[in-house]
């Protein structure tokens, strides 16, 4: 049942999006204890959503819209604007993750263009499907797609 949360169904949950999550964060923040924080948030709120998903679609667009919100929020938050972070608490958690020439470009090209690639070429999104996740209209997400392609094509060919 999707909406029971015993035991048995959050260990299903964390096997199942732990990984995807990661990712994510890792896609929009440097520092792995904000990565590790976003991870936990995000099951925190699974555990107070409380509602049942339609579906598996459901669930998982929901987790990625809650995973791209709370980076947002940890990358608007007063330590993050405000405070520097020491340098050596500052680790590249793009390379712990997954050590893969591709992950890591597409970690390179900003933000914007990063996680909409990510999610069109590695979670398998429609660009309806990314308007929707990440709240933008369906040009914009085209745009940032064709953006994201000619970025990454210019990083691989060795090109500033």
């Amino acid at each position: 049942m999707l909406h029971s949360y015993d035991n048995t169904n959050i260990q299903y949950y964390i096997d199942s999006y732990s990984d995807m999550i990661t990712r994510i964060a890792c896609t929009n923040l440097t520092n792995l204890s904000d990565v590790q924080d976003v991870l936990q948030d995000v099951f925190i709120k699974l555990l107070k959503y409380g509602k049942p998903f339609a579906d598996r679609n459901h669930e998982k667009a929901w987790i990625i819209r809650v995973t791209v919100n709370t980076c947002r929020d940890y990358n608007k938050s007063f330590w993050r604007t405000n405070v520097d972070l020491v340098q050596d608490q500052i680790i590249n958690v793009r390379d712990r993750v997954e050590n893969n020439e591709l992950i890591a470009t597409v970690r390179s090209i900003p933000r914007k263009y990063a996680n909409v690639i990510y999610l069109h070429y590695y979670e398998g999104y429609s660009v309806a499907e990314i308007s929707e996740l990440l709240g933008k209209k369906k040009n914009t997400v085209l745009s940032h797609l064709r953006r994201g392609r000619i970025l990454l094509k210019s990083v691989l060919e060795g090109e500033d």
